[in-house]
């Protein structure tokens, strides 16, 4: 079934004269759009658009692309003045204001044989943009918008806005770097400290007999990463994360005052729930770094190894305090969860949750935050929120399985580590107050190595070579645990001291260098909320990893060797990715290259959505 409509503009300033009128259409109806010049097609749907398709009177008419979202569209030029549009959709009413309406068409044409999947946006005709671009300070169409108040749900219009002077904004390197430091400045320390007092509550059962309990808190841990993500973009970070600090945070001090086992379960249910959920920080950093930048601020924002020497040193010093009313392991959860649950209210109140509510920046500064992003992975302002096709497609990607295989091996040895570091240095022959001091050493110096391993990996963008070296720095560690009973006392406990450090710094870096290399590897938005979810969900092997130290009267050879046994499997999942990674790009350079030069530039001009990880022209980090 064909419809036919004719669409004219009025005049070249912001009002849209005519608009296409509702349609209901089955999938396999085709419109047929005879555009005259100066002319702009307008599609009204009942869903919420994403901003970056749709247009409002602040941007000229005749400015914009033709758009298209979910559709299927061939674009056939002519030499006269008209274009012809064929369109596959089911477009749903809405209520409609001829001053705000929804941009549908984005009129795509595929170059050559379309099993190249390169798909090119294309303006229609130069004919249709009379009016130059507007001014490229990044501040235009901001000054014509009111932003909210960071307390209130982010403004679309506002996000439209700092999008569009994103697309038209010129800045120097040095103004890139101005941002990406202010960025550093107020991100980074609210996400470290978050990370912080997360890692600290898990370690409060450190040397506990609490299985079943660890057990349930993992399973809720895990429950939650995907709906986390999805939470993170419909109601921003800044809100997300309140809430989830609060709840782990009073959990952990009720767990202070909770008496006989139901209650502890219970406690480790919704402690489960937020800890969990904040996790989705490795994701909420994708929105503000480039790919070659995010392994650092992984290390740092994340700080994976830091928790476990304040943990140590807050043990050392708290467990032997007591007081008429409390005993020393009640005042150190108490002093855990209270500074949890004020630095939740400082995230609420000063963590932006995109570039464009970041309240520290100037409209230009937000333009310029956007736009370093747009440039380098293209995606939409406020992003995709994780969809089912997205799941589909993260579990049909062998990609995200063996970055999935690469996290969970090495996640065995960083879990079993946590929890019984302690007891491994107590038996290389320390007293247990020693022991806890001893305990921040490892985590400590891995601190320093993980910044320095994860800055060389950004600066040389190889991921791939960084996570073996590690994994294999962690094999080292277990096998000479494994063997440092059958040298000499003194030897046998300095070996298995520095073995520990091999061994921790190991297994952290790898924890860093594994999530920047999946945001390099998942594209676009959507498929990397999904893919952070679902490596993130690997966690519930944290429930047996404890259980593989469960003889220790054979000086835990066994658990030091299953554990050795994960590191390589880690290291050889990582190398199985690189190899594979390098072939798909030497076959997309392949394809490219039977592409007209022409094409591709066009392309790379125009392209104004995300390029996903199987088109031709994507390039995969190494």
């Amino acid at each position: 079934m064909k419809h036919t409509c004719e669409m004219r503009r009025r005049d070249a300033s912001l009002e849209i004269w005519s608009i296409l009128a509702f349609m209901r259409l089955s999938t396999s109806s085709m419109l047929v759009f005879p555009l005259q010049r100066q002319a702009i097609v307008v599609v009204k749907t009942k869903s919420r658009l994403p901003s970056s398709l749709r247009c409002t009177p602040h941007r000229p008419v005749s400015g914009l692309l033709f758009r298209l979202w979910r559709l299927q569209l061939q674009l056939e030029l002519s030499t006269q003045r008209s274009v012809q549009l064929y369109l596959s959709f089911a477009p749903i009413s809405r209520k409609y204001s001829p001053f705000y309406s929804d941009v549908l068409c984005r009129p795509t044409i595929s170059y050559g044989a379309p099993s190249l999947g390169v798909s090119m946006s294309l303006l229609v005709s130069s004919e249709l943009r009379k009016e130059p671009l507007p001014e490229t300070d990044g501040t235009l169409h901001q000054s014509r918008v009111k932003p909210r108040s960071k307390f209130l749900r982010p403004s679309s219009n506002y996000a439209d806005a700092v999008q569009w002077d994103s697309e038209q904004v010129v800045y120097s390197g040095k103004e890139e770097d101005a941002v990406k430091h202010k960025l550093d400045r107020m991100i980074l320390p609210l996400v470290a400290l978050g990370t912080i007092f997360n890692q600290l509550v898990q370690n409060v059962s450190n040397n506990r007999r609490w299985t079943v309990a660890l057990g349930v808190f993992y399973a809720l841990f895990v429950f939650t990463q995907l709906p986390s993500n999805v939470l993170l973009r419909r109601i921003g970070a800044n809100r997300l994360y309140f809430l989830a600090m609060s709840l782990w945070g009073l959990c952990t001090v009720l767990t202070a005052f909770a008496r006989g086992y139901s209650s502890l379960i219970l406690l480790r249910i919704f402690l489960g729930l937020g800890q969990g959920t904040y996790s989705g920080i490795l994701y909420y950093l994708t929105f503000w770094y480039k790919r070659d930048e995010l392994a650092k601020r992984y290390a740092l924002a994340a700080s994976f190894s830091l928790p476990g020497s304040i943990g140590g040193l807050l043990a050392f010093g708290l467990v032997r305090i007591h007081t008429a009313h409390l005993s020393g392991w009640q005042i150190l959860v108490i002093a855990e969860g209270v500074p949890t649950i004020l630095l939740a209210f400082t995230i609420l109140l000063f963590l932006p949750s995109y570039p464009y509510s970041a309240w520290f920046l100037s409209p230009r500064e937000r333009a310029i935050a956007h736009a370093r992003l747009q440039r380098d992975q293209r995606p939409q302002a406020t992003g995709g929120p994780p969809t089912w096709d997205a799941v589909k497609a993260v579990l049909r990607d062998l990609n995200a399985w063996l970055l999935l295989l690469a996290y969970s091996t090495q996640n065995v040895g960083v879990v079993s580590m946590t929890y019984f570091i302690p007891t491994i240095i107590n038996r290389l022959g320390f007293s247990p107050l020693t022991t806890q001091g001893l305990t921040a050493a490892p985590y400590a110096t891995a601190l320093l190595a993980n910044f320095l391993i994860t800055s060389n990996s950004d600066r040389t963008r190889q991921r791939g070579l960084h996570a073996m070296s590690a994994s294999l720095l962690a094999f080292t560690g277990y096998i000479v645990l494994i063997f440092t009973r059958n040298m000499p006392v003194r030897v046998s406990t300095a070996c298995g001291y520095f073995a520990l450090f091999l061994v921790v710094v190991g297994n952290t870096a790898v924890s860093s260098l594994l999530f920047a290399w999946m945001a390099n590897t998942l594209a676009p938005t959507s498929k990397r909320g999904v893919g952070t979810a679902f490596i993130l969900a690997s966690n519930i092997i944290s429930i047996a990893s404890p259980q593989i130290y469960f003889d220790p009267e054979d000086n835990f050879r066994k658990g030091f060797a299953i554990a050795a046994s994960c590191a390589a499997l880690s290291c050889l999942s990582s190398a199985t990715l690189r190899v594979r990674l390098s072939r798909l790009n030497d076959r997309n350079t392949a394809l490219c290259a039977a592409l007209a030069p022409e094409t591709v530039k066009q392309a790379e001009e125009l392209q104004l959505g995300e390029i996903a990880d199987t088109d031709a022209r994507y390039r995969f980090t190494l």
